[in-house]
């Protein structure tokens, strides 16, 4: 019965091993699709990083930051400022919180103006005819 228990422990403490193997495999691959331009690839791995095994509050952090980045480098910025504020109000003591701020500051401040919202104007009288004063 013990021998059963030994080899059911060593087998889990494989399994455990290889979630995070793999976990670290998928964090790679993100990290090379952001080097590479390929951002949806990216997201798409580092949503496979948080599913093999729950990250770490350090782990989790860096995929917050990687996943701005990528929505940044697919000109979704309303989705990268998101992830950067879900980053900084989370793991306000990470390493990635005080570059997340910086870049919360610098796409609020590139961003263009909203175009203002033209305000109705009433059609000119007609040939002939004076405007009527309400």
């Amino acid at each position: 019965m013990i021998r059963y228990f030994h080899i059911i422990l060593a087998f889990a403490a494989i399994l455990s091993g290889g979630c995070a193997t793999a976990q670290r495999g998928a964090m790679s691959r993100a990290y090379k699709a952001i080097k590479d331009g390929r951002y949806d690839a990216a997201i798409a791995r580092l949503s496979e990083a948080e599913k093999y095994v729950t990250p770490t509050p350090a782990l989790q952090a860096e995929i917050a930051f990687l996943r701005g980045q990528s929505y940044e480098g697919l000109k979704r910025v309303p989705d990268a400022v998101g992830c950067y504020r879900y980053l900084v109000a989370t793991y306000p003591e990470s390493i990635y919180a005080y570059q997340a701020e910086e870049r919360i500051e610098a796409l609020e401040q590139s961003e263009p103006p909203q175009a203002p919202v033209p305000t109705p104007v009433s059609a000119p009288p007609p040939a002939g005819q004076e405007a009527r004063q309400p």
